[in-house]
């Protein structure tokens, strides 16, 4: 892997509050974010797999397990069990209490 650092493998929670000009914006689990429905996320794990963490319309939380690679710098292709489509996750920006993803359909 390419120049990912450490901080990135663990669970983020989407931020949708602070979405803007297409980036979408995450917290680590665990962080004080305003209350929602539901709130989707992504687990990132150092051997390639992710978890992504998806709100059903009954407003539960479903986990869809799946993989991620990194196909250039800062731009990661992740690819769901589940057969739905895969999604470009270009990183924006990222620190240890911050991740922000430009999500494309692939």
């Amino acid at each position: 892997m390419q120049n990912l650092p450490p901080f990135l493998f663990k669970q983020w929670m989407h931020h949708f509050e602070d979405d803007a000009g297409g980036i979408s914006r995450y917290k680590p689990a665990g962080t004080r974010i305003p209350r929602a429905r539901g709130r989707d996320g992504l687990e990132f794990r150092a051997d390639g797999t992710l978890v992504d963490v998806r709100i059903d319309p009954g407003d539960r939380s479903r986990r869809v397990s799946g993989r991620w690679h990194q196909i250039s710098e800062g731009l990661l292709v992740l690819t769901f069990d589940d057969g739905s489509p895969a999604k470009e996750a270009e990183i924006v920006s990222l620190d240890d209490a911050s991740l922000q993803l430009r999500l494309r359909i692939r």
